[in-house]
């Protein structure tokens, strides 16, 4: 009797074992490394890899100078990102409004950013840092628009829940260009661009 029992407990306990999915992450996943796949034994939405982002952002853009000064100019964009795994790319517009002098002087274009940190595309809290490109038209009234463009890098964190993710940002822009035509507009040397973005956006 006593054997049986022992191999029945054998048997129960093999089975246990071989169903037991090992050593997991914060996602409930683990890489078989007898396959070497990546696999997860928890929910959907825990094992979900990547992402798509539509939302808005408040944004600013802030123009330093070297006698002190500055520009900030204030407003929204419309944004877009896919995400996967490690690495995101996005793209947004945005429009804001002249709020350190005259109003009526706008700040608008488009950037593109690669985002890359560890899984910013998966549930939770995530830190990145981005490099991308950005285009920009300076409008002054009764003036030609004028145009700007370099590269921006910076640093950021998203939260992704199931349903939503929220993104908080600062970019470093490339001052060469607008340094220039400021110059020739008659304006104080320019030293630096930041723009800083909160957004909100849809998951799926």
């Amino acid at each position: 009797m006593i054997r049986i029992f022992l191999l029945v407990a054998c048997v129960v306990f093999l089975q246990s074992a071989h169903a037991t999915p090992g050593a997991v992450d914060e996602y409930d996943c683990h890489r078989d490394y007898q396959t070497n796949k990546y696999h997860c034994h928890g929910s959907a939405q825990l094992a979900k890899q990547s992402h798509s982002l539509f939302g808005v952002t408040a944004k600013s853009d802030a123009w330093f100078y070297d006698d002190g000064p500055l520009n900030l100019f204030s407003g929204g964009s419309g944004e877009m990102e896919y995400g996967f795994g490690h690495l995101a790319v996005h793209a947004g517009y945005g429009y804001q409004v002249h709020v350190t002098g005259y109003r009526d002087y706008t700040l608008s274009g488009w950037d593109l950013g690669l985002k890359a940190g560890p899984n910013i595309a998966r549930l939770g809290l995530h830190p990145y840092a981005e490099v991308g490109y950005f285009n920009q038209s300076f409008q002054i009234p009764n003036n030609p628009e004028i145009t700007f463009d370099g590269m921006q890098y910076g640093a950021g964190i998203i939260w992704n829940r199931s349903a939503l993710a929220f993104d908080f940002r600062i970019l470093n822009k490339s001052t060469t260009n607008l340094k220039l035509i400021w110059v020739d507009l008659g304006g104080a040397g320019l030293t630096t661009h930041l723009t800083s973005q909160l957004g909100i956006y849809l998951r799926f």
